[in-house]
């Protein structure tokens, strides 16, 4: 056997060890309490100071080693410090040119406080507090002059502005803090058009100094994202006072308004009420709103409306006349009693049906009322085992509705492919928890050889819970491929990541069709129209 040696000292072992290991006999020895034979004492002594003499060099070898060692770890640290320098100093971002750092910037700006909604087109939720030194934008100030310069060139990273308006107990210093942030990025904003967001959990005061400085700029507001935890009407009457009207460039309103305590018959909020460019709104958690928010109904093309009564709901509905996209939380089992309403000019409907029980009294009526003749795109996401007036609905859509998406976990196979059998005409279906039996129902040919059910689907999405077995997919696109018209047939298949479709499944599909594995998507999210 070759000696170890040892790079740092040259140490080596001999071939031989100079202290042989103690015999079987020896062993025996030691373990009892006799004494050693008199013919041996002389040998176990030289042994026994021979390999006290070898331990005490191997412990000064380890020794000398330790040191080494220490001093080998100092230096590997000295070195890993030096080369991080140089490498931050030689990093590829130090020599961006300033146009892309701008493109980074504008994107980390929109991904901050963004998210996708059903319509696939990204939108924002409501902002976090942009009022301080540690949080984007500010923070790019403070990396190098170059990214400094950029920043303050980006007049549009600057144009997001989100903050929540303290109490009266809040220390007068932190207030003037943030108004002088607020005024900063205000200036720093330039003529870009303003998002504000703005959150308030107490009444508010026309002596606020953050209100105040906001209100005078409200010629710029192109966003308005308000959150209001006391008192909503009497916020939004004092905030009218405020603006006096002065909303030429308002798109998007998005209301949020706590009314516990009740409201007069003769409230009437018209802050909006003259806003030429508002075509989008959204109501959430505002009972009664219908009868005090004045804003021009008649001019919102995309519209989310939360209404939590039958009187608020149909009010609201009569006033859309010409909405294009409508997301409808509904939540009530009333009846929904008056006269059918029409939108003309609807194409994208999203209903949420979120009933602690039965809601099939409630949204039934509804449904029946409910006039859509362009009706484009339908969105349903529904709680509950019936179908209820559905299948009516979308009988009378059948002449416009190409698009489909459906979460309803609750209902049996046999409802979905009865709804989906009202629908011939649909080009695109988004399933939730879709099962072996849909999946099935989808691949059923008739004696023509053409699909029993969506003949004319070009697009299927499977989304959520799995509850089909790999192989009835591959046969239902099998089967569509086959019995489909070249001009009309399944060409795409869009699966959710998490269903766990297995990497052969995907690779027959491929050969076949367009596949795209997509990330988690939620039907529930509320659209931020």
């Amino acid at each position: 056997m070759e000696s170890a040696r040892c790079p740092q000292c040259n140490y080596s072992t001999k071939f031989q060890p100079p202290i042989p290991d103690p015999s079987e006999a020896t062993i025996r020895l030691a373990q009892t309490n006799e004494p050693p034979p008199s013919n041996m004492l002389r040998v176990f002594s030289t042994t026994y100071l021979d390999s006290c003499a070898c331990l005490e060099d191997v412990s000064n070898q380890i020794l000398q080693m330790e040191t080494s060692l220490k001093a080998l770890r100092e230096e590997q640290t000295r070195l890993r410090g030096i080369a991080k320098t140089y490498k931050q100093i030689l990093h590829p971002i130090r020599r961006l040119p300033p146009e892309i750092l701008r493109e980074i910037f504008q994107l980390v700006e929109r991904a901050d406080h963004r998210f996708v909604t059903l319509d696939g087109s990204v939108k924002r939720s409501f902002l976090r507090n942009t009022l301080s030194s540690s949080r984007f934008p500010w923070i790019l100030g403070q990396v190098s002059h170059l990214w400094r310069e950029v920043a303050l060139s980006c007049m549009d990273l600057w144009s997001n502005i989100g903050f929540e308006l303290p109490d009266t107990t809040f220390s007068q210093e932190a207030l003037a803090r943030m108004v002088a942030q607020l005024m900063l990025q205000i200036q720093r904003s330039g003529t870009q058009p303003l998002s504000i967001h703005m959150k308030s959990h107490h009444k508010l005061s026309a002596c606020n100094p953050l209100l105040v400085t906001i209100c005078a700029h409200s010629t710029r507001w192109e966003n308005l994202y308000l959150r209001l935890a006391q008192d909503g009407p009497g916020a939004l009457q004092l905030l009218g006072t405020m603006i006096k009207g002065n909303i030429p460039n308002l798109q998007r309103l998005r209301l949020v308004s706590n009314t516990e305590a009740g409201i007069p018959d003769n409230t009437v909020c018209d802050a909006f009420s003259i806003a030429p460019q508002l075509h989008r709104v959204i109501i959430f958690d505002s009972p009664g709103f219908s009868r005090y928010l004045r804003i021009g109904w008649n001019q919102m093309t995309h519209a989310y409306v939360n209404v939590p009564e039958v009187e608020e709901l149909s009010s609201t509905l009569k006033r859309l006349h010409n909405v294009r996209y409508l997301s409808l939380m509904y939540q009530k089992r009333d009846i929904f009693d008056g006269p059918p309403v029409t939108l003309p000019h609807l194409r994208t409907l999203f209903i949420i049906i979120r009933p602690s029980k039965d809601h099939t009294v409630g949204v039934n009526t509804l449904l029946e009322r409910l006039f859509t003749p362009n009706l484009h795109d339908l969105r349903l996401s529904i709680k509950g085992t019936k179908a209820g007036s559905f299948p009516q609905f979308l009988t009378r859509s059948v002449a416009t509705l190409r698009n489909f998406s459906l979460k309803a976990e609750e209902l049996t196979s046999r409802t979905v492919i009865q709804l989906l059998e009202c629908v011939p005409g649909l080009e695109s279906l988004l399933l939730w928890g879709a099962c072996d039996e849909v999946l099935n129902g989808l691949a059923e040919m008739v004696y023509t050889g053409k699909p029993r059910v969506v003949p004319e689907l070009q697009v299927l999405g499977l989304f959520g819970e799995k509850k089909f077995a790999d192989p009835s997919l591959v046969a239902l696109v099998g089967d569509r491929i086959a019995g489909g018209s070249q001009v009309n047939r399944l060409r795409k298949v869009e699966l959710e990541s998490t269903l766990g479709v297995s990497e052969e499944t995907v690779v027959w599909l491929r050969d076949a069709v367009q596949v795209d594995v997509v990330g988690y998507r939620d039907a529930w999210t509320m659209p931020n129209v």
